[in-house]
C-alpha cells in the first residue's frame, strides 16, 4: 500500500487537530469498499478523515463510511430531480436520502459544509435557487459556503480531446446577493474562491 506510506509520512503535521486527509474526486464514497483498510489505519491514528462528496451514491455506500467521516463537504447543484438526472445523473430523492443518513449520524453538525458553485446555467435558475434555500432552511445548522463556478478546466479538457461546458461569469453584486439570501436563514454562510 504505497498511498497509506505517503499520507502517513505526513502524520507530523495532523497531530495539531488541523490536519488529515481529505478523499474527493470523482466521487470518493464509490470507492469507499477499497479504502477501508487505510480509513481503519487513519482511524486508528487518531487522524481527521474528510470527504467532499456529491452524495450521488447508494446509501448502504454512504453508511460503511458515515463511522470514518470527521468533516463532511456536500455539493449542491442542482436539487430539481429533472434537470439533476439529464445534466450530472443525480437520482435527487438518493441525496435526500443520503442527507437523512447524514443529519441522524454522529458526524457533528459543525464539521458539516454544504458547497455551492453559482453559475447562471444551472445553480442559478430560480427555481433551483428556491430548491436550495429550502433545503439550506432545513439542515439550517450546516455551514455553507458559496462560489463562482469557474471555468480553470478548459485546457485539460481540450488536451484530452472532451468536450468543455464553459460557465457564463458571474457578477460580484449577484454573488453577494445570493449570499445576503442565505444569510437570511443561515448565519454560517461564507462566500470561498476556489
Amino acid at each position: 500500500m504505497i498511498w497509506k506510506r505517503e499520507i502517513l509520512k505526513d502524520e507530523i503535521y495532523y497531530d495539531d487537530g488541523k490536519g488529515g486527509v481529505t478523499f474527493s474526486g470523482g466521487e470518493p464514497l464509490l470507492q469507499i469498499k477499497s479504502l477501508d483498510p487505510l480509513l481503519n489505519n487513519l482511524k486508528d491514528k487518531g487522524i481527521n478523515i474528510c470527504f467532499e462528496t456529491s452524495l450521488s451514491v447508494p446509501p448502504d455506500l454512504l453508511e460503511m463510511a458515515i463511522d470514518y467521516i470527521d468533516e463532511l463537504f456536500i455539493d449542491i447543484k442542482l436539487l430539481d430531480n429533472d434537470n439533476a438526472k439529464e445534466v450530472l445523473n443525480l437520482d435527487v430523492e438518493v441525496y435526500f436520502e443520503n442527507l437523512k443518513l447524514i443529519d441522524n449520524s454522529n458526524i457533528k453538525k459543525e464539521n458539516i459544509t454544504f458547497r455551492i458553485p453559482l453559475n447562471n446555467e444551472y445553480t442559478l435558475k430560480e427555481n433551483n435557487v428556491n430548491l436550495i434555500l429550502n433545503l439550506i432552511e432545513k439542515y439550517f445548522d450546516y455551514k455553507v459556503e458559496i462560489f463562482k463556478t469557474h471555468n480553470l478546466a478548459k485546457s485539460k479538457y481540450e488536451s484530452l480531446n472532451k468536450e468543455f461546458k464553459q460557465f457564463s461569469e458571474i457578477s460580484d453584486d449577484l454573488l453577494n446577493e445570493v449570499y445576503d439570501e442565505i444569510k437570511k436563514i443561515n448565519s454560517n454562510v461564507e462566500i470561498i474562491s476556489l
